[in-house]
């Protein structure tokens, strides 16, 4: 073995390095408010509100672990350590209507995004690893059909 293939690569296979950052510096202004919301509903919530707005903000943290932003980014957001979220970090199915709270998107906006973006969407749900993909792809038009149906 040499030490070229002994060598431990920080890319995925099939990254377009020309295009994206495998090592973000910034959280974008959108997703960090998505987050900053999440957080924030997650402290006002009561009772069992408080249990799903919990929740949420764990799908909230998985989806931008997912999406290659660092713990040490998304923790520097919120406060806390890098292994709080970490640990946090849980992957599910988000509503789209809980989405649009977060981020002030229409839900009609969101579905078409997910339509142009071949993103599954079930019962009006999204799962959390497509969720940065989906906040960033640019605004669609109307003429894209406002229902997002699942593969």
């Amino acid at each position: 073995m040499t030490i070229d293939e002994s060598t431990p690569t920080l890319r995925r296979p099939g990254l377009d390095t020309q295009s994206a950052s495998r090592w973000h510096r910034a959280l974008p202004d959108d997703l960090a408010a998505l987050l900053h919301n999440a957080h924030a509903d997650e402290r006002e919530a009561l009772g069992p509100q408080r249990r799903a707005a919990y929740l949420l903000t764990r799908q909230v943290i998985s989806g931008l672990l997912r999406a290659g932003y660092p713990a040490r980014l998304v923790a520097t957001e919120l406060g806390v350590r890098s292994e709080s979220i970490r640990t946090r970090a849980q992957a599910g199915w988000i509503r789209l209507s809980d989405i649009a709270a977060l981020t002030g998107l229409e839900q009609d906006e969101l579905a078409r995004r997910c339509v142009a973006n071949d993103a599954v969407v079930e019962d009006g749900r999204l799962f959390s690893d497509e969720l940065v993909r989906i906040l960033s792809a640019p605004a669609t038009s109307a003429d894209v059909p406002e229902t997002a149906g699942g593969r």
